[in-house]
């Protein structure tokens, strides 16, 4: 009766474990916008790696810190509990995984970003926080970099050479990758833990999203 138990909770944690892989790409997807393709396809994305001592001016807490979504400031993590009153938000069923997943966040009504969210417990949402935003208008930025206005001689002036950089060809996509890129096997956390990244469009080198992780949350 032990073996099976134990090869029953083995074929569950296999189970639960490819289950949250899948809903990973999802949110990556929701959160930025670029997705890649079958890696069967070598010319769809490439990286190029640098050396990740960011030894320029990025600094994750500043980034954390300087988030402007349509005139309202907030920075990561935030506990949902302290969010202002004006602040509502729906969770989304079908990229849940645990207390880990993704919500759309509203302020006075309007629309504001889907965000990772972690620590999300029935009865207890209060205490989830979020530790993941992206952003791809005008009227946002992070880090002082904003869509479809800053350019790639905007964020290295600011931030220098990226630590890794993904090219995706066939969207006509790059992106700049900033921070710390650490192992973890939180669903939706996956290997970047607290880090900061900027889409660009290939043909005019312009932003097109920005996005700040930051995940302080226990394993």
């Amino acid at each position: 009766m032990e073996g099976k138990m134990s090869t029953d909770n083995c074929i569950g944690k296999k189970i639960k474990r490819i289950t949250a892989l899948l809903i990973t790409a999802a949110i990556i997807y929701s959160l930025t916008g670029c997705v890649k393709e079958s890696m069967e396809n070598s010319n769809i994305s490439s990286d190029i790696v640098y050396d990740s001592q960011d030894t320029t001016g990025f600094d994750i807490d500043t980034v954390r810190k300087s988030i402007i979504v349509k005139g309202v400031t907030l920075e990561l993590p935030k506990k949902i509990g302290d969010l202002e009153d004006k602040w509502t938000y729906k969770k989304r069923e079908t990229h849940y995984v645990d207390d880990t997943g993704l919500a759309d966040f509203y302020y006075n009504g309007n629309e504001m970003f889907v965000a990772g969210i972690g620590n999300f417990k029935e009865g207890k949402e209060d205490d989830g926080y979020i530790y993941d935003i992206a952003l791809e208008t005008d009227d946002c930025s992070i880090g002082g970099i904003t869509p479809n206005v800053s350019s790639k001689d905007d964020v290295l002036k600011k931030y220098g050479e990226p630590s890794k950089i993904n090219v995706f060809e066939e969207r006509g996509l790059y992106r700049y990758i900033y921070g710390i890129q650490e192992s973890n096997q939180k669903p939706f956390v996956i290997e970047h833990s607290q880090m900061f990244t900027v889409v660009f469009y290939s043909e005019n080198d312009i932003v097109q999203g920005v996005r700040v992780v930051y995940n302080t949350l226990n394993d």
